[in-house]
């Protein structure tokens, strides 16, 4: 199962299990290596383990380039998107996916809210969440809060114009 070591000044941690990709972590003290390693063991026992070690690894801005690669292309609206993955680099892309919480996409939101329309601050937040949506589904990267822009309250979305034909007045 599980082998801790020490190298150096930290405790290196190393679970194999049969069929299985080794998962490996490194502390600073060994009394947090066996405490995570019990409940590393705990949770691969009863199938409820999350490898998040891609997700801590890459960043948004690096799943926003892939996206941009890779699906975006073959998108109607590519133009407009690419313009909003940008602004989502340059706002967003030093998380990582692990650590990119609600609070940063909240202050995201307040902050084009303050810039812009609020329509144009629910289509940068609809991107986002599309490109979250594709790491999980179409490359297999788990992330450990799952689609975080599906947890925060989105802006309102426009309101139709009284005598607008397409609402039938």
């Amino acid at each position: 199962m599980a082998s801790i070591r020490k190298r150096g000044n930290s405790y290196h941690v190393q679970i194999r299990i049969k069929n299985r990709p080794a998962i490996t972590a490194s502390f600073k003290d060994r009394a947090t290596a066996i405490t995570w390693t019990k409940k590393t063991e705990s949770e691969i026992e009863r199938g409820t383990y999350l490898d998040i070690s891609i997700a801590q690894s890459t960043t948004l801005a690096d799943a926003c380039d892939r996206y941009e690669k890779e699906i975006l292309p073959q998108k109607k609206s590519h133009y407009k998107d690419s313009r909003r993955l940008c602004l989502l680099r340059t706002e967003l892309g030093k998380y990582t996916l692990a650590s990119l919480s609600q609070h940063h996409v909240s202050e995201f939101r307040d902050k084009r809210i303050a810039t812009t329309y609020q329509a144009t601050a629910r289509r940068d937040l609809s991107v986002l969440s599309t490109v979250l949506t594709a790491c999980e589904k179409r490359w297999g990267i788990a992330l450990p809060k799952g689609n975080i822009v599906t947890q925060i309250a989105l802006p309102s979305p426009p309101q139709a114009v009284k005598g607008d034909c397409r609402n039938g007045n």
